[in-house]
């Protein structure tokens, strides 16, 4: 097959390193780390230190001892984290930004491999920047999505980077691309978009037959994917973990309520972020590159490809309604890509057409890679995010640390942060594995929750006196009949076991 990337100026020796595919990673490394290592715990890194300490110190896994709606990897993760250093945020934040850094280098070279080394330049300036985002909550490195991203990305390279090769190599990248699409699956459920994605590229941009597209590749996609998500289940099994105990947990729990948001805050916070924000400069890269798409295709670029994965994974940005920054960066690699393609096209295109010598090409790209680069980093988090009341919180956990021990149960409200550090620093169990009322709509999931606080009391009982939670008649009643206040910290009251 002939090569399909055309030639372009190549520069000098500071063009070639500015348009590396080793820089833009080293800068978003940087941004990420300077401002994730001091930001205050997340709301879900709290969540999930109380899983991982639970599964790693009392050896009670995810979804038997503790409920939260995600697939594994990210308990993995936090899992690893206790077992090396304890409770602390800083080693997810590190693995989560060195798993965005690579995401970046791969996006370059899925650039550059579609195209040339500009399109390659672009894409990891708009994919690294992107990430620091405020508004995609850069200051929080450690949501599964910075995990998921790397595995999609990776996915997307074997595909691509096997496009002219032998059947061979061709078949083991589809094997390689399912394995990466599971272990995506295995961050976050919502990554099945991505490998629909994935498959869709494979049956659109081969040259071979439906045969060899359908049932070789696309089967081999599939077995990949399925052995990606086995490989990280094997954790849980060996924990105890039942199949029927994974599906339930992160599976079924989806169509449970509390999952996907209501119409008007679906449209609200929709309406929001695609037209009243700086996610409109999305709008734009995708706007160019469908403009380019005739070039782009007359080079024997793959458009529908890259086209699907951007329509796949909108979708799946917008599936919750929630819109919640970290649940936007899974369409953050195809519309780098597609934004780095569409530029360097518009370049490339100038540049047959005379209107841009060969001696100024390479000054040129580069002021337009610093212009991008500044208009996008305005948008970046460049303070710390700091959640309020966090030092009172990790006070109050460790007060019920040194008075408790580990066989002691106690019970947190953790509803919108209210509380979750102190969950995640006290190191101590909750009665039921509906550790956080969020979940409490499932069915029977309420009277399972009662039946384990009666059963199993808590020493004390931390809570917020105006949070809605304690309204309800029943609570409130188990409250005054076991308990009594015995100190007040903040707006949190503290009470102990009659």
């Amino acid at each position: 097959m002939a090569d399909y990337r055309a030639e372009e100026p190549t520069g000098g020796r500071f063009y070639k390193f500015l348009t590396s595919c080793w820089f833009m990673p080293t800068v978003a490394f940087v941004l990420l780390w300077s401002v994730g290592y001091v930001s205050d715990i997340a709301i879900d890194e709290g969540l999930w230190n109380y899983i991982g300490n639970l599964w790693v110190h009392y050896g009670i896994p995810p979804y038997v001892g503790a409920v939260e709606n995600k697939t594994p990897g990210i308990f993995e993760v936090f899992a690893l984290s206790n077992l090396l250093f304890g409770v602390n945020y800083w080693f997810p934040r590190l693995l989560g930004v060195l798993s965005m850094a690579a995401a970046a280098l791969l996006i370059c070279y899925l650039g550059r491999a579609l195209h040339g080394r500009m399109a390659g330049a672009f894409a990891g300036v708009i994919f690294a920047l992107t990430m620091s985002w405020a508004r995609l909550e850069g200051y929080w490195p450690a949501q599964a999505e910075s995990f998921m991203v790397f595995f999609i990305t990776l996915g997307f390279l074997f595909i691509v980077m096997s496009r002219g090769k032998t059947d061979n190599t061709r078949l083991f990248a589809a094997f390689a691309a399912g394995l990466a699409a599971g272990v995506a699956i295995q961050f976050k459920q919502i990554a099945v978009f991505s490998a629909g994605a994935m498959l869709a590229f494979i049956l659109l941009e081969s040259r071979t037959s439906l045969k060899d597209r359908l049932v070789f590749r696309g089967g081999l996609f599939v077995a990949g994917l399925l052995v990606g998500i086995l490989v990280m289940l094997i954790p849980l099994f060996l924990s105890g973990v039942t199949l029927w105990d994974y599906i339930d947990g992160a599976w079924l729990i989806l169509f449970q309520g509390g999952t996907a948001a209501p119409l008007s805050i679906r449209i609200t916070k929709g309406y929001n972020f695609w037209f009243r924000s700086e996610g409109v400069l999305f709008w734009l890269l995708v706007f160019i590159f469908l403009v380019q798409g005739k070039r782009f295709l007359a080079e024997r670029g793959p458009f529908w490809g890259v086209l699907t994965w951007l329509l796949f994974d909108f979708i799946a940005s917008n599936s919750s309604g929630y819109y919640y920054g970290h649940q936007l960066k899974q369409f953050v690699p195809p519309v780098a890509l597609a934004g780095g393609i569409a530029i360097a096209q518009i370049f490339r295109s100038l540049y047959r057409a005379n209107i841009i010598p060969s001696k100024d090409f390479s000054s040129r790209v580069l002021v337009s890679l610093a212009i991008l680069a500044l208009v996008w980093w305005g948008f970046s988090a460049t303070k710390t995010q700091r959640e309020s009341g966090f030092d009172l919180q990790r006070n109050i956990a460790f007060w019920l640390k040194n008075n408790t021990t580990p066989d002691d149960y106690i019970y947190v409200n953790t509803l919108a942060g209210g509380g979750c550090a102190i969950l995640a620093y006290s190191e101590r169990r909750c009665p039921s594995r509906y550790f956080t009322y969020m979940l409490l709509s499932r069915k029977g999931a309420l009277e399972e929750f009662r039946r384990d606080m009666h059963e199993n009391k808590p020493k004390f009982i931390v809570d917020r006196p105006d949070d809605p939670w304690m309204n309800i008649d029943w609570f409130q009643g188990f409250l005054d009949s076991n308990y009594v206040l015995i100190r007040t910290e903040g707006d949190f009251r503290i009470f102990r076991l009659k």
